[in-house]
């Protein structure tokens, strides 16, 4: 069945149904969740040990924590596991666990190198026949030019399998370490690639949807071969490459999403945004309500988040046009709601939770210095069903 969008409302619709949803609170449809997870995307790259960050936050149930290839496997098949080794024992010293989030590449330039190797593939993938793919770079690149790996041709498998394999061996028995959030694209995500250059570069390497959900399905068998014991998941983003949304390729999705559900591998949909008509054209409601069509395996649930933070301070939030405009509390309350009413179209066929940002995460956060009480009690509201 297709999910019908609903017509955007307007602010002061919204903020009397915050108010109600305050005074009221809602119910959580047809499962038996007496609080929704709430898991933090702890972006450590940037930070200074200790990882810390929000570690003793009394709504989190956990951090997704996203180490990187290059710093783990400098050499092929020679590990050093000092630096996520500080990162678990830091962020979990406040009694709670971490999702660790393997991924091939990200779109951040090495400073200085001549060939604009992104930070994340080592570059003994290269040297192993994997072919570089370089591009002007968007987002942190700014316009640098940055190199990936074709991660979709066959010499690059067998290295990525290996890296999996350790990460397997060294971390899938470690209590610290509650599941696996898969990476096969850019940033760990479904996407390939962003940008508009680095989408030509990948279109001129023979990037199709097909040979992507077939990549996608390989590295989706190796996560299910390797992490046995611990939840697997996949984040999903609306693009499948740059002009190729996912609602434009909605066949390819549901099969990827189907692909993932009946081997347990469950969903972080990445999209939830202040303005819901644009939430309904990511074509997640028709991928929710196809999966409920599915015999999905056992332990699967959807998650619900953004690339950009759900809740910003003002200055932000003014700041239009801009990637978090219009992002207060309103807009924060909104984007919570569009996860509650796909996961309300199926009637909660599967459980569900939520993945914060920094900033909506330390507004939050009690302990913090940024706590915002309003940006609190939208999130208790919603984290908190009524029975």
């Amino acid at each position: 069945m297709r999910v019908a969008p609903r017509p955007a409302p307007t602010k002061i619709a919204l903020l009397t149904s915050i108010l109600l949803l305050i005074l009221l609170g809602w119910s959580s449809p047809g499962t038996s969740q007496e609080k929704i997870p709430l898991y933090y995307y702890y972006k450590v790259g940037g930070a200074s040990p200790p990882y810390t960050s929000n570690n003793t936050h009394p709504l989190l149930d956990g951090a997704i924590i996203r180490p990187k290839w290059s710093q783990l496997e400098p050499t092929n098949r020679q590990f050093d596991w000092s630096v996520i080794e500080q990162q678990l024992a830091d962020w979990t010293a406040g009694g709670k666990t971490v999702l660790l989030k393997p991924g091939p590449y990200s779109q951040t330039p090495l400073e200085g190198d001549p060939n604009g190797d992104n930070d994340e593939t080592p570059k003994w993938v290269y040297d192993a026949g994997v072919p570089r793919l370089s591009f002007a770079g968007g987002g942190v690149a700014a316009g640098d030019t940055v190199s990936v790996p074709k991660v979709w041709d066959p010499a690059f498998y067998d290295l990525y399998e290996g890296y999996l394999r350790a990460l397997s061996k060294q971390f899938g028995k470690d209590p610290r370490v509650a599941g696996w959030v898969i990476g096969v694209g850019h940033n760990g995500n479904l996407v390939a690639q962003p940008s508009e250059s680095g989408a030509v570069a990948f279109l001129d390497a023979g990037w199709t949807p097909e040979a992507w959900e077939a990549h996608v399905k390989r590295i989706l068998k190796m996560a299910v071969k390797f992490f046995k014991t611990k939840p697997i998941y996949l984040q999903f983003t609306p693009v499948l490459l740059r002009d190729y949304a996912v609602s434009d390729n909605l066949t390819t999705a549901q099969n990827i999403a189907a692909f993932a559900a009946v081997r347990s591998v469950s969903i972080i949909f990445s999209g939830l945004d202040e303005d819901v008509t644009t939430f309904n054209e990511t074509g997640y409601p028709q991928i929710v309500a196809y999966l409920a069509t599915v015999n999905t395996g056992a332990g699967f649930t959807i998650g619900f988040t953004d690339d950009w933070p759900l809740w910003v301070p003002e200055e932000r939030s003014t700041d239009c046009p801009s990637p978090t405009c219009g992002r207060d509390v309103i807009g924060f309350a909104t984007a919570l709601q569009e996860a509650v009413d796909v996961w309300a179209s199926v009637g909660g066929e599967f459980p569900m939770f939520y993945v914060f940002n920094e900033s909506e995460t330390s507004a939050t956060n009690v302990d913090n210095g940024n706590f915002q009480q309003d940006v609190y009690d939208i999130a208790v509201q919603y984290l908190f069903p009524v029975p």
